[in-house]
């Protein structure tokens, strides 16, 4: 490869890195996505499907302008006259906003306009997604109880206080922590919260994280870990279930690529989350695009490439430094990840 078409690359990579960090959607090349099976971990035949193999769950965190969140009174019988935050699964042929629009419409009676994904909570099998949103109402009326059907009983404001007082009889209290990052969400400025955000729509058949590795060289540059093989781009890596954790695919990775032990970096935050569902079956995965930041104890194990096929870039564009440091290091204007 010449210099001239390395330079162009990494150019490349630098737009899809700052397309990435504006919220938009980046394309994937097939032959770009990596499996990572240094544990002897494979799953060749796994297919995402809706309802079936993978499953979405829609989370509505409401707010009105009084701070108040919004509740519904569960109807199934186990829970019944439980209170909760609007959620339900994605149905097949549906993305993940529309899904969240319409639990709370079902539930509550209101429509709403989703301001930001707010958070997405992973369980341990990766097979189970919940993308938090945070909201406003733009309409509708409450559900009451002369209105409840097989969605809910009725729905209600509360003020967060009544909620972590439990003033009413709650189905949980797992979404809390959840609920208090929505509300600093809606109370910071913008400028030091994470850019609002709505789920990027873009086909995907199998579930995909795409890796931002950053690490900082002794000089105070910017240096970030590429593919260079079939083309320079940023890592690609096919989740597979059995693994249970998108750690653990990171850890193989570094692995290979460093030919180290196993190494685990936690992630920093989340920049993208892309689904679309369309057609269903067949869209059913979704691409997951995680910060990872190299800590500075790891700098020297992780300094020397021994792969061929990956390489650290210094990041030329001083803007692009600049956001990277205020974004992804310095303050962590990230989505964050619960897993």
């Amino acid at each position: 490869m010449t210099s001239q078409s390395t330079h162009q690359n990494m150019e490349g990579v630098e737009q899809d890195l700052k397309k990435l960090m504006d919220g938009h959607v980046v394309p994937i090349h097939p032959d770009s996505i990596t499996v990572t099976h240094s544990n002897g971990l494979w799953e060749d035949d796994y297919v995402p499907i809706v309802k079936k193999t993978v499953s979405y769950i829609a989370m509505g965190l409401v707010f009105n302008e009084e701070g108040q969140m919004l509740l519904i009174q569960e109807a199934k019988q186990r829970i019944r006259g439980q209170w909760y935050i609007p959620a339900g699964r994605i149905e097949p042929g549906e993305n993940f906003v529309d899904g969240v629009k319409r639990e709370v419409k079902e539930e509550a009676g209101i429509d709403i306009d989703v301001i930001s994904l707010c958070t997405l909570e992973i369980n341990d099998s990766l097979s189970w997604f919940f993308p938090y949103c945070v909201a406003r109402p733009k309409g509708g009326r409450l559900k009451t109880l002369a209105e409840q059907d097989e969605e809910s009983l009725q729905a209600q404001w509360f003020t967060l206080d009544q909620i972590r007082n439990k003033e009413m009889k709650l189905r949980g209290t797992d979404f809390f922590k959840v609920m208090e990052m929505a509300q600093s969400y809606l109370a910071t400025p913008p400028e030091c919260r994470h850019p609002a955000y709505q789920v990027g729509i873009q086909a995907h058949s199998d579930l995909l994280q795409r890796v931002v590795i950053i690490k900082h060289t002794e000089d105070g540059k910017v240096e970030i870990l590429c593919r260079d093989k079939p083309q320079r781009c940023l890592p690609v890596l096919k989740l597979l279930t059995n693994i249970g954790s998108l750690y653990i695919s990171v850890g193989a990775l570094l692995k290979d690529v460093f030919k180290t032990k196993m190494i685990h970096i936690p992630a920093t935050g989340l920049l993208t989350l892309e689904h679309c569902g369309i057609p269903a079956e067949e869209h059913d995965g979704l691409c997951l695009t995680v910060v990872y930041v190299v800590p500075a104890p790891l700098h020297e194990q992780l300094k020397t490439v021994q792969s061929t096929d990956y390489a650290w870039h210094v990041i030329a564009n001083d803007e692009l430094v600049e956001k990277i440091n205020l974004r992804m290091v310095a303050q962590n204007l990230l989505i964050p990840i619960v897993h």
